[in-house]
């Protein structure tokens, strides 16, 4: 997401376009929108946010209610620090690992990794161990269940 220096106009365009896109790909399943947000949703994001919300936090607070998203990085699930970025006089959260109910539920636990001299980033890695045998299977599950639709329609022709 754009740094607030581009101003919020240019903010709001970036996130009408993953608005688009989480709604192209809400019905497929589980859905992952992770990275920099540059925007600090702090405690309405969970109960590991800090801080106050700035403008960008409550833009995308919005986008987070309207997709019907969870901020996964900041839920019970998280270990690690509560920050995500980090220089010489602040430490913040503009990180997130957002995910639909179908993540949510796929995701065992999520964390954020602790400050590393190799990571040249001023930013911290997350991580989200996702259960792939259970997607796996209700993949399986769906994929069987639309072949007997499949079935059933051509028998009942």
């Amino acid at each position: 997401m754009p740094c607030a220096d581009l101003g919020m106009d240019c903010f709001r365009d970036h996130l009408t376009e993953l608005e688009k896109r989480i709604c192209e790909s809400h019905p497929l399943g589980p859905v992952f929108i992770a990275g920099d947000f540059n925007a600090h949703l702090c405690p309405l994001g969970g109960p590991k946010g800090l801080g106050q919300p700035n403008h960008q936090g409550l833009l995308l607070k919005d986008l987070i209610d309207r997709c019907s998203l969870h901020v996964i990085s900041l839920s019970a699930r998280s270990e690690g620090p509560s920050y995500t970025y980090w220089n010489s006089n602040t430490e913040t959260t503009v990180d997130y690992i957002l995910g639909n109910v179908d993540a949510l539920n796929f995701t065992s636990h999520c964390f954020t990794h602790e400050l590393n001299p190799l990571n040249t980033s001023d930013h911290l890695p997350q991580t989200a161990i996702v259960d792939l045998t259970a997607f796996n299977l209700l993949m399986k599950v769906l994929f069987f269940l639309k072949s007997i639709g499949t079935l059933l329609e051509i028998q009942t022709l």
